[in-house]
């Protein structure tokens, strides 16, 4: 159970982090 939310988390980890890159690409265009 423990893992799974750790997975959980850093699964949101990584799509605020693309989030976060495409935001800065499209203001970069």
């Amino acid at each position: 159970l423990v893992k799974n939310i750790k997975e959980k988390k850093i699964s949101s980890e990584e799509i605020t982090k693309s989030f976060v890159v495409r935001s800065e690409k499209s203001k970069s265009l």
